[in-house]
């Protein structure tokens, strides 16, 4: 998940990849979100620490990408 979100964050963003969706397993899809946010907010300290991003900018692009994921799903 790591090698998918450093390749697809330059093109995407965080923005427009929000959480984790499949069509299979819909019980499952609050844990799967669970994992893809810890995924982008590990991405997000790799960034912060390389000096890429501030760390203010981090903790609001994680906030926002929680938020649009609990508002596109109905979490």
């Amino acid at each position: 998940m790591m090698r998918f979100r450093e390749q697809t964050t330059e093109t995407a963003g965080f923005y427009n990849t929000v959480g984790s969706m499949m069509t299979s397993g819909f019980l499952s899809i609050p844990a799967r979100h669970d994992v893809a946010r810890r995924v982008d907010c590990s991405s997000l300290r790799g960034s912060s620490v390389e000096h890429r991003i501030d760390e203010d900018e981090a903790c609001e692009v994680a906030g926002t990408c929680r938020g649009l994921a609990r508002k596109a799903y109905k979490l």
